[in-house]
């Protein structure tokens, strides 16, 4: 694994530029990463471009034997662009534009502004992408939509562009009204030209879900767009990546991301993953396990700090980052900023001096990178669906509007592929509907949303042999949000259960196995109104005592160990049975440190 840094030239005084650079390869800094936001300073006014500067730094960087990293830089406009055509700028539910001045505010389904966007990359790729001193690129910065606002832009061009993803998809308008159950409140649309973007705070799922599935695509496509003019111009070892963040919370697709481009990559700060959950491990490798999974190749942390995990923490963490795929580890950042916004942090304080305690950071990092080996991006034997529609059902809703009756898709998921962590460690991450040939096990917690034709990949999977571990509300609604005529209508043959529709909460509510084995039934869970299969633990407590909790039940060839509660506890428990089924039971759980801390 080699450590590298973020760096920013343009504006640090060039004359010590040399200085900087000595000191972080002595520091044993491997790449620099640069260019993200000197769009303004490469192209000061509409079609003048200044290079010197760059060439410059580039010449430094090159007799120092320092490897490059560029960033197209158009996470932000410069402002003669945002002056010229305030049309670029993203326009929000409430029919206001974002301002100028920040950054992830420009409209990415604009024309204008992918045209301005693929010539700025298209000059960086002509005069520096055969350069020897670059190995890689990053497009854009972070694309998620605005920072501080919802994931949304309601523009004309936008909205144009969202009837044409929907015509792609479903054909005709009426199969949208279908799909999306529009006749409650008169919502039936009767042409293309009435679909508009999803406005108001509360709206059918269906509407949501593929305005979300939609903007995600839309945020694929710019980037794709600046690949396509970039790949032809570069050396061809260089990659090009993305540094995606909002991993899972704003209902963004990284791993369709990370497949249009040459590898994937991401911003790993502490706690960036895991959705306002605080710090939690499980959540990083999970990420890292999805993006490897997609490109079956190394991943890149374009992003990341060292200040807040102990001595410890941090080889933990970049232990944790290495099992899982990351054979670089790239620093935010070498040099702390003097104004502006994100002013101070950085290795070196705003002289260029070296912070001591920072620095000594640095060298235990590049210390630990150097004995540490990345995880081989190869197919595993064991994979866990993770589903990005499962979270989209409730994206677009505003707490105050709509609070779900249901647990959260993380809260509900990330305990079972946490205990199949603590047993199996990486794993592969699939979407619904992906191929599960030769996996031996197979993880799908909390689908609550669930199509027929994703629900008989599953179901073949078991039928030929596989062994499947389930939990929570299972195959409830469409992927749509239209509820099945039967909850869990489309794996109810596999599963042989029968869901009675109100939910139910764990207050008082134990789970109890053969021999007095009893724990809390954590979380939201299923009631199984009947159960055709081997019952290997009940609940008890309240209305619910006696009421199965977990099944055992063969399905062709194969196996579906099922627990109605998503509870760590609960699934803790199961997976060493499972375990034995699928023959993975001589399997041994990674040491402590499999998570830092």
């Amino acid at each position: 694994m080699k450590i590298g840094a973020s760096y920013y030239p343009e504006f640090c005084p060039p004359e010590e530029w040399d200085a900087d650079l000595a000191r972080m390869r002595d520091a044993g800094i491997a790449a620099v990463r640069v260019l993200d936001f000197a769009w303004s300073v490469m192209e000061p006014r509409e079609g003048e471009y200044d290079w010197g500067w760059l060439d410059r730094f580039v010449d430094l960087a090159d007799r120092r034997e320092m490897d490059l990293v560029f960033c197209t830089p158009t996470a932000t406009p410069p402002a003669w662009l945002a002056t010229q055509y305030p049309q670029i700028m993203i326009e929000m539910r409430r029919g206001d534009r974002r301002p100028f001045g920040a950054r992830r505010d420009v409209d990415v389904c604009s024309p204008i502004y992918r045209e301005y966007a693929c010539e700025i990359a298209d000059r960086m790729g002509e005069r520096y992408g055969r350069h020897p001193r670059l190995v890689g690129w990053q497009i854009d910065n972070e694309l998620c939509g605005s920072e501080h606002e919802f994931p949304e832009s309601h523009t004309p061009e936008t909205t144009w562009r969202f009837r044409r993803w929907l015509r792609d998809r479903y054909g005709t308008v009426d199969r949208v009204n279908d799909a999306w159950y529009l006749t409650f409140w008169n919502q039936r649309w009767s042409d293309w030209g009435e679909v508009t973007t999803p406005r108001p705070d509360r709206v059918t799922h269906g509407w949501a879900i593929d305005y979300a599935r939609f903007f995600s695509d839309m945020q694929v496509e710019f980037a794709r767009l600046q690949y396509d003019v970039l790949r032809p111009l570069i050396d061809g070892r260089q990659w090009i990546t993305h540094n995606s963040t909002a991993m899972f919370d704003r209902g963004l697709d990284h791993a369709d991301m990370a497949r249009a481009l040459d590898v994937a990559g991401w911003d790993a700060y502490y706690g960036a993953a895991s959705a306002g959950h605080g710090y939690r491990g499980e959540f990083v490798a999970l990420a890292c396990d999805w993006l490897r999974t997609a490109t079956r190749k190394p991943i890149k942390i374009m992003e990341t700090s060292f200040e807040k995990f102990t001595p410890e923490g941090l080889d933990q963490y970049l232990g944790l980052l290495a099992r899982h795929g990351a054979d670089l580890v790239m620093l935010y950042h070498w040099r702390a900023k003097r104004g502006n916004v994100e002013q101070g942090g950085g290795v070196c304080g705003f002289d260029g001096r070296p912070r001591p305690e920072r620095l000594a950071r640095v060298h235990q990092a590049v210390a630990t990178a150097r004995e540490t080996a990345p995880a081989e991006p190869t197919k595993r034997s064991c994979a866990f669906i993770f589903s990005v529609d499962n979270y989209r059902v409730n994206l677009h809703r505003p707490s105050w509007v709509h609070k779900p009756a249901r647990p959260d898709y993380l809260d509900a998921m990330i305990p079972t592929y946490a205990a199949a962590l603590e047993h199996l460690g990486p794993m592969d991450v699939v979407a619904p509907g992906e191929p599960l040939t030769d996996y031996r096990i197979v993880f799908a917690p909390a689908l609550r949303l669930l199509d027929e034709e994703d629900a008989a990949v599953i179901r073949d999977y078991v039928a030929v042999g596989g062994v499947l571990v389930a939990a929570g509300q299972m195959a409830h609604q469409s992927t749509t949000g239209v509820f099945h005529r039967t909850l869990g209508q489309p794996l109810q043959p596999m599963l042989g259960v029968e869901v009675r529709f109100e939910p139910s909460e764990p207050d008082g509510v134990e789970i109890v196995w053969p021999g007095g084995d009893v724990h809390p039934a954590e979380g939201w869970f299923e009631r199984w109104d009947a159960c055709d299969g081997e019952v290997l633990a009940s609940f008890q407590g309240g209305a619910h005592d006696g009421v199965p909790a977990m099944l055992h039940r063969r399905y062709g060839k194969g196996a579906v160990f099922f627990s109605a509660a998503t509870g760590l506890d609960a699934v803790r428990r199961l997976l060493p049975i499972a375990l034995e089924a699928a023959g993975l039971a001589e399997k041994v759980t990674p040491p402590a440190n499999s998570t830092a801390r």
